[in-house]
């Protein structure tokens, strides 16, 4: 059979347009068969987190500061100060006044005092005297811890219109001759001139020469002792805000039991006074310069006629 050149023109078109077609479908069907990729979220840096501090190491406590003590702040009180009795020599009495000097210059340092030496040719005491209302033996002495010696003392106080007395009194020296050492006591009160009582704590201090010294004699010992002892009291003096240190190195602070004893009374020292007959002379002869500032012991004042 002929084609015409028409149909074989129709035919091959027909044939052009069905692999169009197909060619159109199969590109739609894949289209359609791949899905779309899974859409993720965006990956965000992870968050920095701030490094931890350290704890803390636990501290102790501190201590607990200590309570301050209170400062006194009224007036200075006006002391006179009397010559401490000295049973410890015969004859004269010199550690006495030297003793009482150096309570006059710790009460230079007192915040509560303000301490006058007794002199009975002090003015007032003339006149009182004049007009009898004192006595010689009044004015003389000793004025130590025995209850004649202090009413004295607070009738001499009266009379001069101090408003407190010291008294005091040097015992007990011991001397010990293989040791060569020697041991002494001080007791020092302050008392209120009006009602006679004792103001604050009765002070006793007991002293030593120092271990270096060994050599001298018994009455060199007791003004080495001496001024030991002199040096805990003043350490102790009422008002003085920062207390020395003792000279051989004890504290400066008398034992409860001492205090709490109180003053310590005469005692017997005819075993020791023949050692001391010439302690008068030496400590006179070497005395002589007295005056000059410290709280050690210095010289006597003069005879008071």
């Amino acid at each position: 059979m002929q084609v015409t050149m028409r149909e074989y023109a129709l035919r091959a078109g027909k044939v052009a347009l069905a692999a169009v077609l197909a060619a159109g479908l199969g590109t739609a069907v894949a289209a359609e068969d791949i899905e779309p990729a899974a859409t993720l979220p965006p990956v965000s840096a992870p968050a920095v987190q701030p490094a931890a501090s350290p704890a803390p190491a636990a501290e102790s406590p501190a201590p607990a500061p200590a309570p301050a003590q209170p400062v006194y702040t009224g007036p200075r009180l006006g002391l006179l100060i009397m010559p401490f009795d000295s049973q410890v020599e015969q004859n004269v009495n010199t550690l006495g006044p030297r003793v009482a000097r150096a309570m006059k210059d710790a009460s230079l340092l007192s915040r509560r005092y303000n301490g006058v030496l007794y002199n009975p040719r002090h003015p007032v005491i003339r006149r009182a005297q004049e007009e009898n209302v004192l006595r010689e033996s009044d004015v003389r002495g000793p004025f130590g811890i025995e209850d004649d010696q202090i009413e004295r003392a607070l009738r001499i106080a009266q009379v001069m219109e101090f408003p407190r007395v010291m008294v005091g009194a040097i015992t007990d020296f011991e001397f010990n001759s293989e040791k060569r050492e020697g041991q002494i006591t001080i007791t020092a009160e302050i008392l209120n001139a009006e009602t006679g009582r004792v103001e604050g704590q009765t002070l006793v201090a007991t002293g030593r020469s120092p271990a270096n010294m060994v050599a001298g004699l018994p009455e060199q010992f007791a003004l080495a002792a001496t001024e030991d002892a002199v040096q805990q009291i003043v350490a102790r003096f009422p008002g003085i805000a920062q207390p020395t240190v003792a000279q051989n190195g004890s504290e400066g602070q008398a034992p409860p039991e001492e205090a709490a004893a109180g003053p310590k009374k005469k005692k017997n020292n005819t075993g020791i006074l023949a050692a001391l007959a010439i302690l008068a002379g030496i400590l006179i002869a070497g005395g002589g310069g007295g005056g000059g500032g410290g709280t050690g012991v210095d010289g006597p004042p003069p005879p008071p006629f």
